[in-house]
């Protein structure tokens, strides 16, 4: 490597390194234990600066609610060059990201950046145009983002047939100043002055971007889901003769791979979730963390995608597909069953393949949720306390989950496929969210044998700075209801100890109020209570004292507080995402610098969340395994 740049790959040649050292170049070896060395990864579809981390109201750049069209807004005024997302990038690899502005605009702009040791938007641009520096790469003008489908129709109150309106009327506005310039600059280069003569070069700041566009100067990025949209664009694109470097999202493109063909200029890349969908009808993006974008690949290589394009895939192609592929690497180069023979068994060749206990998944709304943001597919939100009295005609009971449930989707069998054989459910709300069920994701419908694994698992409730009530009322609330009397069966039981509370909760100071409320009601008690904090994004922090008053932990990012020996266990939150448990725990195996084996790895999504009683109860024990306990797994 030089400069950043892979010079040679395999042996290299003794007439290189003699060269390299002629020029007084320091040569260091260095020991990579077999690790990979590749190229920057690079991000194609990315909103660190702009949409903040942690997300705050206050900072966030990523659309513009003004109106659908705005080809002149630049996502580079809103860049906050010292948000803490350029940290997450970089840590894993991210050397290069494309700043797209949200899709609620049809139109606007965005940019590329880098890292720099001065971290100002303009030095962080990764060759900005020449306005910048001097330089003439007609390549490096502005890139451009447009956007179809369901975020412009929901703010702005239109259809697809509004945002193709749209677009045709802007590039028809930009196509009749892109044929002046053309007629002008013909007349100039004719020497026809006297036509000229009292005119000045015509151009609009306006709609300069859009006849960048036209005039092939740009790389045009769309986000685009389905086939509609895709047909509308493509019939866009031959109508005013401009290319698209890349569709993005794009579910549906599996669908009318022949039509993205007819892209005018050429067929675009295609930019996509490895499992990030099935949330609605079109799947959108909460912004999934650059620094696992290399897991993304991963993941895609699991399920086929040859290795070396796994690798391209987060490289070379997203480099090129903004324009930037000249400054990269253009090529990668890269037991025996005797002892059994006499008994009545089944003997299997796994060829290559593993046998684990069924994993578990929690936190997800499995059952209940199914393309999440079309209401007729969903249990919808419990009732919060908080906001007024519940109906009478509940009776003091809590909402159970079991009563909803909903078998044969597709997140679920899904989920079974990879490897979920139990799925703790829990209602979704504010506040007193309910009680979880914990069943067999593989069943035909609740009344097959073994689907029900145990009806009633725990209470739930969820302790948020996010809720319409301050934290200090929720907190008062739950005092109220561990303190009190009579009430839901389950609360009661949570009140002798003999069933855990699940909290939800993400804050360390939140938590501290929690484990002082645990203190106050064993005191006054005399009784246990068994508390789980779920989610529990800043438990890391709060390891030593949580381990102290004997709380369990499920989390869904960190393992830091695995070091302090706190039972932890692992969740996934999106219900479209369990299927893919199993990549959790091996991204929790290979980053966890040592700290954990392979089989604490497979304990976190297994027994772990039995013995810290998310299976009903208070913990202490596996339930015994069934056929259904156990799963093969292809490597």
């Amino acid at each position: 490597m030089q400069r950043g740049l892979i010079k040679a790959i395999g042996d290299i040649p003794l007439s290189l390194i003699q060269q390299l050292e002629l020029k007084n170049m320091n040569l260091e070896v260095v020991n990579a234990h077999g690790a990979w060395v590749t190229p920057g990864i690079v991000d194609l579809h990315s909103h660190i600066g702009i949409g903040s981390a942690p997300e705050l109201d206050g900072a966030s750049n990523t659309n513009s609610f003004k109106a659908p069209i705005l080809p002149w807004l630049c996502s580079i005024d809103g860049l906050n060059t010292h948000d803490a997302s350029y940290e997450l990038a970089m840590a894993g690899g991210v050397t290069t990201a494309q700043i797209l502005p949200g899709s609620t605009n049809n139109i606007g702009i965005h940019n590329e950046i880098r890292p720099t040791a001065e971290c100002s938007p303009s030095l962080m641009l990764l060759e900005p145009p020449y306005t910048f520096n001097g330089s003439h790469f007609v390549h490096s003008l502005t890139p451009h983002w447009h956007a179809c489908g369901e975020n412009p129709s929901s703010v702005y109150g239109i259809t697809h047939l509004d945002s193709r309106w749209n677009f045709c009327a802007a590039y028809n506005s930009a196509q009749k100043i892109r044929d002046a310039q053309d007629s002008f600059c013909a007349k100039a280069e004719s020497n026809h002055w006297d036509d000229l003569a009292g005119k000045t070069f015509p151009e609009d700041l306006q709609w300069e971007s859009l006849v960048n566009v036209l005039c092939g100067c740009v790389k045009l990025a769309v986000h685009c889901y389905k086939a509609v949209d895709l047909n509308g664009i493509v019939r866009l694109t031959n109508e005013f003769e401009f290319p698209v470097a890349s569709f993005h999202h794009a579910g549906e493109t599996y669908l009318v791979p022949e039509l993205l063909k007819k892209t005018w200029g050429g067929t675009p890349a295609i930019a996509l979730f490895a499992s990030n969908f099935r949330k609605k009808r079109e799947s959108d993006h909460p912004v999934v963390n650059s620094r696992y974008l290399l897991h993304e690949a991963a993941q895609a290589h699991y399920y086929g995608l040859d290795p070396a394009l796994a690798l391209l895939s987060v490289t070379y192609t997203p480099a090129t597909a903004m324009g930037m592929g000249h400054g990269m690497l253009k090529q990668v180069c890269i037991g025996q069953c005797s002892d059994f023979a006499n008994g009545d068994v089944d003997i299997v060749d796994l060829e290559g393949s593993t046998i684990t206990p069924g994993l578990t998944s929690f936190g997800a709304p499995l059952g209940l949720v199914e393309i999440r943001l079309e209401p007729s597919t969903n249990n919808g939100a419990v009732h919060n306390p908080l906001d007024g009295d519940l109906p009478a005609i509940l009776g003091g009971k809590a909402v159970r989950a079991q009563d909803r449930l909903m078998f044969g989707g597709q997140n679920l069998l899904l989920a079974y496929h990879g490897g979920i054989t139990t799925a703790i459910t829990a209602p979704s709300g504010t506040f007193l969210q309910g009680i979880s069920t914990a069943f067999l994701p593989g069943a035909a419908h609740a009344r097959v044998e073994n689907a029900s694994v145990v009806d009633e698992v725990t209470l739930h409730v969820a302790v948020s700075m996010y809720s319409r009530v301050g934290v200090s009322m929720q907190v008062g609330a739950l005092r109220n209801m561990l303190f009190g009397e009579g009430g839901d069966h389950v609360l009661r039981s949570v009140r002798k100890g003999k069933s855990t509370l699940v909290v939800n909760i993400e804050n360390a100071d939140i938590m501290v109020t929690l484990l002082r409320l645990k203190d106050e009601y064993e005191g006054h008690s005399g009784r246990v209570l068994c508390l789980t904090f779920a989610r529990a994004t800043e438990a890391h922090i709060l390891a030593h004292e949580i381990v102290k008053a004997g709380v369990s932990v499920i989390v869904t990012q960190t393992m830091l507080a695995l070091k302090a020996g706190v039972n932890v266990a692992i969740g996934v939150v999106d219900e479209y995402n369990v299927c893919n448990t199993r990549f959790k725990v091996g991204w929790f195996l290979l980053t966890s610098n040592g700290v954990i084996n392979r089989t604490m790895a497979l304990a976190l999504a297994t027994t772990n969340l039995a013995t810290m009683g998310a299976m009903g109860g208070r913990g202490g024990g596996q339930r015994r395994a069934s056929g259904l306990d156990f799963k093969f797994h292809l490597q």
